[in-house]
């Protein structure tokens, strides 16, 4: 049995955020086309709001990174921005390093149970608060729908046995810190980003494992929270052009504590480039993001390590991604909505493990 969604099934998945960011954007977009922006010079021939020489503005439609960067700027004293997003992943096929496995070979290495395939989607809000000129304070909380799709090897032959699926949802993990505006220099600016993750999202989602009954604990990647406590330093840089604007983001994560089980997941490094260009009230991007997530260091004991996603030596991957995407800020400094779409361009995994096959976002930000 064929278990993959199709295309109807994940046009359904992403409808209702697609139409939620659609209905905002539409509400918001007519009295935000009368605000002006002090930042800009006055137009040019086309009517195309042009930068002032003297600062950096986010009142134009580059003015902020591409929508699946989640932390670019701070906010104005006393301002409020609010940012809903959908982010969906589509895992296939299983790799080890950058080679593919079949589902034989997954067996050959002395596992029961392969993955398939894998959905997450990811429904993302958070808000941001102006706290003064330097200081810009964030949260945000995930709300995870997730979806395995495994194969249990035949105890008769060795070969491939009975297919299921495995799901989760709930929210994840609460994160919250601030931006802190190192300096600013003419079209160019710094930040430094402190981040903690208080956790508040669930690791011990359980589920029906064949031969393994209904109580059983779903492996790492369907679990929504971290359970641990964890802090993520970043530094952010980003310039701006008459027509283009550029960024540069870097971070670490450090997880501080161990779960009730006695383990923790490992480290994560994350580094991202973008470019974007402004045509009017739209702004396409291009972006590079790598990625570099370690194994876990213990295990969760409830978990049985012959199945391949449940065992944490296998979750170690380092991924560089291309990312498309296009902006639309029909009133400058008003609401702002966009998405991305991505794909790997280089993965090496601690496999057995499934590899990405794309990526895609989309979303709305407002201000107040």
């Amino acid at each position: 049995m064929d278990l993959r969604p199709s295309a109807r099934q994940l046009l359904a998945t992403t409808a209702a955020p697609a139409a939620l960011t659609l209905a905002v954007v539409t509400l918001c977009a007519a009295s935000a086309r009368a605000q002006n922006d002090e930042w800009f010079d006055e137009p040019d021939e086309r009517g195309w709001p042009v930068l002032a020489e003297w600062g950096w503005t986010n009142g134009r439609a580059d003015g902020r990174a591409p929508f699946g960067v989640g932390l670019d700027d701070g906010v104005g004293v006393g301002d409020l921005r609010l940012a809903y997003r959908y982010f969906a992943t589509r895992f296939e096929g299983v790799m080890d390093g950058t080679s593919d496995l079949s589902t034989q070979q997954v067996f050959d290495r002395g596992f029961t149970i392969s993955p398939l395939s894998m959905t997450s989607a990811t429904h993302h809000f958070s808000l941001r608060y102006g706290l003064s000129e330097d200081y810009t304070l964030a949260a945000s909380l995930p709300f995870y729908d997730r979806t395995l799709d495994a194969v249990q090897q035949d105890p008769g032959s060795g070969g491939q046995g009975e297919t299921f699926n495995l799901d989760s949802s709930g929210n994840g993990d609460l994160r919250f810190g601030t931006l802190y505006l190192i300096d600013s220099w003419g079209r160019e600016k710094a930040y430094f980003t402190l981040f903690g993750s208080w956790p508040i999202g669930s690791f011990d989602q359980r589920g029906n494992i064949p031969g393994q009954g209904s109580g059983s604990v779903l492996p790492f990647a369907l679990q929504l929270g971290t359970g641990t406590v964890d802090v993520t330093p970043g530094l952010v840089l980003l310039g701006q052009a008459e027509r283009h604007s550029w960024g540069l983001g870097i971070d670490n994560t450090f997880r501080l504590t161990e779960t009730d089980q006695d383990y923790r997941l490992g480290g994560r490094s994350e580094a991202t480039g973008w470019l974007a260009w402004q045509l009017g009230s739209l702004a396409p991007s291009a972006r590079l993001n790598f990625v570099r997530q370690g194994n876990a260091h213990g295990t969760d004991t409830r978990l049985d390590p012959t199945f391949a996603s449940a065992n944490s030596r296998h979750l170690a991957h380092r991924r560089l991604d291309l990312l498309l995407g296009l902006a639309f800020a029909p009133g400058g400094t008003g609401p702002r909505a966009g998405f991305e779409f991505g794909v790997p361009l280089y993965q090496s995994l601690d496999g057995p493990q499934l590899g990405v096959e794309f990526y895609v976002s989309f979303g709305v930000q407002f201000g107040f």
